[in-house]
This record gives structure tokens, sequence and C-alpha cells, in this order.
């Protein structure tokens, strides 16, 4: 049976061998055996990647470095190289520099982050400023005013986060006798005041209270007394009622040696029910405590007191030294350690009397020095405070993202199921309060530990942790994610790898935990609403391609022009070799390719370039010998009207000057074999020998540069037989029809080892001829015999383009 089968696109991409068998499925005619440095394009044709050009060396060859994209505008981005204790700075397919000329080493910002940090590094951005998270570090912020101007300090946060408030239980009964002022006993005069009496006529807690009228300054009434406890604490509760304005109050110790606590009030609320608490530790207990209260401030007045209450407290107190300034913060507890420097405390002695310090030294386990960021309203002691959520102490986030104007950070080694939120449009102020725009926390609760792994938004905040994905948002979908409303819940249970997701604004694409959360992820899912489920699920976006993630995917960033392409780093063997995807979901195509290079790829990012995207990588090589590592640039897709300018080597450079016929400055390709194209007409190979090579034929534009070897093998062809499949059944391809665009150069058969040569020029041209690309459809006889596995492939190892838009294979089975 003869068949002459089109494949008119390659846009599904590089499939698994495991799927070799299912022509059964929609995409089998459109799939590859293999698609190695080939680009599947949305509209069906497979485009040569064009080759990676050399920036510069990374600062320390024996070193790893990272990228990580900073897009200050739609003309101004940046590939910053993080390395061990620095950032260095690129920017149109080069290097920034100090000073003039390209002699000047990469301008550099000190960091904080060491070599083995960098990994652990996210990033958001928000106009010029890119916030920095790491477990082990403070968030960071860089910004820029220019191309070699740049600041790299530590966030400054104002008013936490924090964690949960310090709590205080009661213990006991109260102490004070007849505190309830309901049996008229207990409660002396002190001094000598006109009336001192039970009184009904104002009531705040049962029938009765204390009244007590004076005319001059300290008379008033004391209560009995009762036995302490030497280092206890203690809480006092009080409530006063009077048009004087006034009152003080004195706590005695147990011994009846010394006044443990005295305090003026002279801005008591006019003629109502006021209530003071008070906190204190007992430094000499015994049988002789009480607690009086007297006029503070006028000559004359009337006052009531009632509902006095004294209890033993289970809790820690906290007493600052003043309230403005540097102050000491004394704890009644050891609660303090030298790795709370830096951290935020909040104290509060009433709901609208609160005030917070930042810790600046460590003194004790009891005692830190600290600056008072928002000023203290007392010196007195106070149950009532919160320990920041960030510091040395309890770690850093992780993670975080923008979400509703806010900033969100999560995932300290303390509370590793923590989502933060700042206040709205205020992405450092984390004051908390219970207003819409105030600040709020969240902790996942769950049945096993949910190591948050990132934060992305979408229509609600997603939620990736080790474990599974969570949306987090108002009680309902519609509602806005505010300090009093917040819900999180669990949407599917894959669990997450801590490489960070990219955000499609549709969806979120996240590589799955393999094994331990640390390892480099496998599968990689698109995690999007699903109406009918009313939930988020995670569909399987390599489930086709099991075989390329192999130990995993290291990095990943996305490319949105000219095509739609989520770049990785695949680790084979240790080595580092750079996948995509192509994907376009409207259109239906998901394409998987793989780009073998020389060296090893560490790092990758994405940043806006002049005419596309451009994709940045760091390069591991053995150069002459030696270890280095390169930054690198992937060329345009497009490279204009041209072909000169076509660029397709790795680890390349260009020279574009007068004619001439000896290429300087290739130090970095020393010693190495190099592919050469002059004037858009290929060389013969060259060595680099003192960083320059000699020319055969002079030229204006040479691109010099490492060879690279790309391979097209469609799936095996399967246009049917007589009885049924063609599956199995010999087959023999006489002819092979191929379409190709802005092509030259290449070579065709049905295997590597028996490959028959793309010829586009008169073989009687010249050596150095320039021949113009081709598009068009040629057709050749095919080099095979007859094969129960009918394969044709296309290869190109010059340095030229090729784009093959379609194969025609003319072919027999025979059913026999």
């Amino acid at each position: 049976m003869r068949t002459s089968q089109a494949i008119t696109s390659f846009n599904a991409g590089e499939w698994s061998p495991q799927l070799y068998g299912r022509y059964d499925l929609a995409k089998y005619l459109n799939a590859c055996r293999y698609l190695r440095n080939f680009i599947p394009r949305v509209h069906g044709g497979a485009q040569r990647r064009p080759g990676w050009r050399y920036v510069a060396g990374t600062k320390y060859d024996e070193q790893k470095s990272r990228l990580i994209p900073f897009q200050q505008s739609q003309s101004k981005a940046y590939a910053l190289e993080f390395g061990d204790g620095y950032i260095r700075v690129f920017k149109d397919k080069g290097k920034v520099t100090a000073g003039a000329g390209d002699d000047p080493p990469p301008y550099e910002v000190s960091s904080p982050y060491g070599v083995d940090d960098i990994r652990g590094i996210r990033y958001i951005q928000d106009a010029d400023i890119m916030y920095l998270f790491h477990p082990s570090y403070a968030v960071h912020q860089i910004s820029r005013t220019g191309d070699a101007s740049w600041t790299l300090e530590e966030a400054t946060f104002t008013d936490g986060p924090y964690l949960d408030e310090n709590t205080v239980e009661d213990t006991g009964t109260n102490l004070c006798p007849d505190g309830d002022m309901e049996n008229n006993t207990g409660w002396t005069s002190v001094g000598t005041p006109t009336t001192q009496e039970r009184s009904s006529d104002r009531s705040y807690h049962g029938a009765y209270n204390r009244k007590f009228v004076v005319d001059a300054l300290g008379e008033g009434i004391q209560s009995g007394t009762w036995t302490s406890v030497t280092g206890t604490l203690y809480r006092l509760r009080f409530r006063v009622w009077t048009a004087a304005k006034n009152i003080a109050f004195t706590v005695r110790n147990g011994a009846n040696t010394a006044d443990l606590f005295t305090e003026t009030f002279s801005s008591v609320a006019d003629s109502e029910w006021t209530e003071y608490e008070r906190y204190y530790k007992e430094t000499a207990g015994g049988a002789g405590a009480y607690v009086k209260f007297v006029n503070a401030t006028g000559t004359s007045g009337t006052f009531y007191i009632d509902h006095v209450e004294v209890y033993a407290i289970d809790s820690v107190l906290l007493t600052p030294s003043g309230v403005t300034g540097t102050v000491t913060l004394m704890a009644t507890s050891e609660i303090f350690e030298s790795t709370h420097v830096g951290s935020h405390w909040r104290l509060r002695w009433n709901e609208d009397e609160v005030g917070y310090v930042k810790v600046t030294s460590y003194n004790a386990t009891t005692s830190v020095n600290a600056l008072v960021m928002k000023e203290l309203p007392h010196t007195s002691p106070t149950p009532f405070w919160r320990e920041g959520a960030w510091s040395d102490k309890r770690g850093f986030p992780a993670t975080g993202t923008f979400y509703e104007q806010r900033l969100c950070a999560a995932c300290t080694s303390y509370q590793p199921q923590t989502i933060w939120g700042s206040r709205t449009t205020a992405y450092t102020d984390f004051t908390p309060g219970t207003e819409d725009t105030d600040a709020f926390t969240h902790t996942i609760k769950s049945d096993q530990v949910q190591y948050i792994r990132w934060l992305a938004g979408l229509s609600q905040l997603m939620v990736g942790t080790s474990s599974g994905e969570w949306r987090l948002g108002g009680a309902s979908s519609s509602d806005a994610l505010t300090s009093g409303n917040v819900r999180i819940l669990p949407q599917s249970r894959y669990g997450c790898s801590d490489l960070h997701p990219v955000n499609m604004g549709f969806a979120i694409l996240f590589l799955c935990r393999h094994g331990e959360p640390t390892n480099y992820g496998r599968t990689l899912r698109e995690l999007t609403y699903r109406l009918e489920y009313d939930t988020f699920i995670g569909a399987n976006l390599s489930k086709f391609v099991d075989h390329i993630a192999r130990d995993g995917i290291s990095d990943m960033a996305f490319m949105s022009s000219p095509w739609p392409i989520l770049w990785g780093i695949r680790l084979n063997g240790g080595v580092g070799e750079l996948v995509g995807m192509t994907y376009e979901k409207d259109e239906d195509v998901l394409g998987w390719h793989v780009h073998p290079t020389a060296g090893s790829l560490e790092s990758i990012c994405v940043i806006a370039g002049a005419k596309q995207d451009e994709l940045w990588g760091i390069f591991k090589h053995t150069i002459n010998g030696n270890t280095v590592r390169y930054v690198e640039v992937l060329e345009d897709f497009d490279w204009g009207d041209d072909q000169s300018d076509s660029f397709f080597v790795d680890c390349g450079g260009t020279y574009a000057g007068t004619t001439t016929t000896t290429i300087s400055g290739l130090e970095f390709l020393e010693g190495e074999t190099v592919k050469v194209l002059v004037n858009g007409a290929v060389h013969p190979e060259r060595t680099v020998h003192q960083g320059a090579i000699g020319l055969d034929w002079a030229g204006s534009v040479v691109q010099v540069g490492l060879a690279y070897t790309s391979d097209l093998k469609p799936l095996d062809l399967e246009g049917g037989a007589a009885e049924g499949a063609s599956q199995g059944k010999l087959k023999r391809v006489h002819s092979l029809g191929i379409r190709f665009y802005n092509t030259l150069g290449g070579s065709y058969g049905p295997d590597e080892d028996n490959l028959e040569e793309i010829v586009f020029r008169d073989t009687a041209d010249p050596v150095g001829t320039v021949v113009p690309l081709y598009s068009g459809l040629v057709e050749y006889a095919f080099p095979g015999g007859w094969e129960s596995e009918c394969e044709v492939m296309i290869r190109q190892t010059d340095p030229l383009p090729m784009t093959v838009l379609s194969m025609i294979p003319r072919y027999r089975t025979e059913d026999k």
C-alpha cells in the first residue's frame, strides 16, 4: 500500500518512548521522537534554536552563581548575577560597567548572601524596588537609580508582623479583702477624708461601691491586707468614678517595707466608670500586702471605687525603662536570646495604649536594649506583648508575593504554615488591627505539616505547600481579603517542590514535589480554576514527557515573545540542559523540546529585550582544560534580513567591522575548535590560539562559537495499511518532501548514520560564496530500505538557520 502522509505540524513536541505505540492519540502525527535544538512554533513549524552569545565570565570560575531578572520599565530590563557576597548587573546583551569601555569588570554591589544561599532566594518586584526573601536572612530590597547605581539594603518594616500576644492566666481567687465592696469590711481611711463609706449611689458591680469625699491631697482609702509570695506575678484591676478627673494608687509589698507600684492618673474620664489594670512582680512577700487609692491632684472631690481584683497570674511581664529613645526592656522570665537583636516587640497596656520597639542589643536572658519606634504610653509592667514574627530567633519568610495591594510573605522556620499580609497599599507596614485595610496573619490548619513553598496571586491567593495546594481569600470568592475576613481552603494534594512557580495570569505552572521537598521536581502542573468543581485543579503538563525531567528541573523562566515558551533546566546525569515547553493554551499547543549544548547550564532568567524577550543563562564550561563559568544570552529568533547576522553558534561572539582575515578577542574560547560563519557563508572550522583565528577569506561580519547539533525526528510513520494500522509492518520511504522557511544547509535520512546532504546551492559555486536562504518545498530521494519502524529525520550541524514547516514522506507499507 502506497501512502503520502503529510506531517504539517511539530508542535506536539518531543514525546516519551513509552508513547511510541500510542498512534491512536490525536496529536501522534504532530509529535517527535527527537526535537533537539529545534523549537516548535505555535502555528506548527519547527525552528532551529538560535545560538548562545557570550557576554562575560562570572566573578568566580569555581563557584556557582544565579541570574535574577529585574524589570525596571518597558525599556530598562536587567539580568542580575547573584554570587558569593555580590551582585553583578547585565543589560542589552552586555555587561554594565562602572567605567567606560569593555575592559572594566561588570558593575557590582555587595550582598549578604553566600554561594550556598543564592538558590533559596525568592523575589518579587514593584516598580523599581525588588524584595528578596530567604529563610535565613531578613527581607532585603534592591533598587536602582541608574544602570550603574544600585542599592541593596534590609527592608524596614513598620510595627510587625508579630507572633500571638502573650497570654495571662489568673490563678487562685481574688486576694483583695472585700474587693467587691459588698460587705462593708476591710477598707480603712488614708488621711482624714470627709466621708469614707460603703455606698449604693453608683454601683459598678453588685449593689455597693466604696465612696470617699476629700478636701485635701493624698486623702483616700486603703484595703485590708493579703499574703503575697516573693517572685509571684500579680494583676490589679479596679474601677473608678469621679468628677475630680484624678486618682492615684499604690501597691505595698507583703513585707510592708516598700511600695511596689505607684501610679497617678490625672485625666480620668469625667463622671463615668473607668477601668484600670496593672501588673507587677512581688519583690518581698508576706502577709502585709495592700492597695490604697487617694486624691492625686485636687484639694477636694468625690470618688467611687468598685470591684477591686488582685490575682496571682501565670504570665511574663515586660517593663520598659522609658517611653522614647533607647530603653532597657526587662522581663520577669528568661525569654531573650542574642538572636532577638533586630526583632520588633509590641507592648500594650489598654486597647489604645500601644507602642513598639526594635531590639538593638542583648544584655541577658531577662534584659535587652531597644529603640522605641512608636512612643510607649507607660513604663509600668505589662503582660500584653507580642514578639516579632521575623528574626534570627524565629527565622525569616522564605517566599512572598503581591496580592490585592498587599505584600504577602510566608514560611519561617518557626511558623512554616503561616502567611502574613501587610496593610493595603503599604507593603512594609504590618501594623495589626481590625480595620479591613490592616495587616493580617493566617496559619493553615491541617492534619499534617504544610510547609509553604510559594505564594502566587490569581483571583485568590494561591498557596503551594509541600503536601498540597490551597487558596486563601475572603469568606466567599467575591469577598476581598481583609484582616477580619480570611479563609484558606485546600484545592489539591499534589505537593510542591521549592522551586518558585510561573504565574501565567490565568494559571500557575508549578513543579510537584518528588520525594523530599528539597528534591528537584519532575512533574509540571497547571493550576487553574474549574467551575464545575468550584476548585483549582492541577493538570499534568508533562505526562507525555516523563523522560525529559530525568533528575528533575532545577530552574524555570517564562518567555512570552516571540513564542510563549516555558524554559527550564533539566539535570541529566548532573549536567544541566536547557528544555522548553511551547505553550499556547487557547490554540491547544503544548510541545516540549530539549536543547543540548556544550557545557552545563546552571541558571536561567528571562528579561524584556529590544525585539523580543531574552533568555539569559550561566554555563559551566571546560575551556582549554580549565573550568570556567560564563554569562550568556540566547540570540533573537529573528535576526533580520541579512543572513550574515544570523547567529547559530554557542558560547559565541561576533566581529563586525572593516574587512579582515584575523578575528581576535576570543580568549573565552582559547584552545577550542569553533564553527565560523563569514558574511553569511560557512567557513571551515578553526581552533582558537592566543585568543584569535585566521580566515581563508576576508569578512566584515563573522560569527564564531561552539558547534551544536539540531535534530528533528517525527514519530514512526502511521498512515494505515490495507489491513489496519501500519505499526509493526515493513515500510519503505522512497522520497521525502520538505517545506523549508529561511533555511540553508542540513541533512536528512532515516537515522544519524545514514544521512544525505540537503543541497540548496549549485555545487559549482566556489567556496565562500554566499548562498541565499531558501523558502519553499523540496523533494529528495530517500536513502533507506524496508524497516518495521519507518523513521525520517533532519539534522543541522552548520552555523546556519533552519525552519521546517512540514514533511511529506512517500512510502509503501507491506501487509505480508
